[in-house]
């Protein structure tokens, strides 16, 4: 009997997820500003996960979904249970 490879459990995932919010452009026009555009992505228990990128692409703004200060306008965001808190409590030295 071969023994089947315990599978890895997912601890956040997201699925389409997005984000669109309103900025000023000029006195009364205002434009769109999409952060976050169809973002799919799978955390597995005991990984590192580091995000990258230049200024203004989201990286904020997707830590604040992950911990639940922001939600997202489409998608859907999975965590297990009790993950969000210690998220929270990370990410506030890097607001």
């Amino acid at each position: 009997m071969i023994a089947a490879e315990p599978t890895p459990e997912v601890v956040i995932s997201l699925r389409e997820v997005a984000l669109t919010y309103w900025v000023r452009a000029g006195r009364v026009r205002r434009r769109p500003v999409e952060p976050l555009k169809r973002i799919d992505l799978d955390i597995y228990a005991r990984e590192s996960v580091g995000i990258i990128g230049r200024n203004g692409c989201g990286k904020t703004t997707l830590l604040r979904i992950l911990a639940g200060v922001m939600s997202a306008d489409r998608g859907t965001v999975y965590m297990r249970p009790g993950l969000r808190a210690a998220i929270l409590s990370l990410q506030l030295g890097f607001i």
